[in-house]
């Protein structure tokens, strides 16, 4: 579904995350208003296993089963308030949402999160 909707908006056809979706952040901005501090950006990789497909993650059965994967890995940026578009700048919330997620499908893309864990390059 995801990559319809991005070539219909002429938006990326990224292969690691779905497409992100300005309206839940720009209510959460209004609701919160100044109570709100700051929002945490956190990307999470899973290993695979051997044989498993790339884009393979877990799914909540396979975890309850026991099934977990090999390794989990996560970049997390905090985001002060004040470096967030307004609430009511729908476009900007959008801009800012997809530059996050480019940044996201480059850290997904192999190797790049593993060593930003490790701190051997930048994020």
């Amino acid at each position: 579904k995801a990559r319809p909707r991005a070539r219909a908006a002429g938006l990326p056809e990224w292969r690691r995350v779905l497409l992100p979706r300005a309206g839940g952040l720009a209510a959460a901005l209004q609701a919160l208003g100044p109570r709100l501090d700051a929002v945490y950006d956190l990307t999470v990789s899973y290993g695979r296993r051997e044989g498993e497909p790339a884009w393979a993650r877990p799914s909540e059965r396979s975890l309850l089963r026991g099934a977990l994967p090999p390794s989990v890995r996560m970049h997390i940026r905090r985001v002060p308030r004040g470096a967030l578009p307004d609430a009511s700048d729908e476009a900007g919330l959008r801009e800012w949402l997809n530059d996050r997620w480019a940044s996201k499908e480059g850290l997904l893309t192999v190797g790049r999160l593993a060593a930003a864990a490790a701190g051997a390059g930048p994020a």
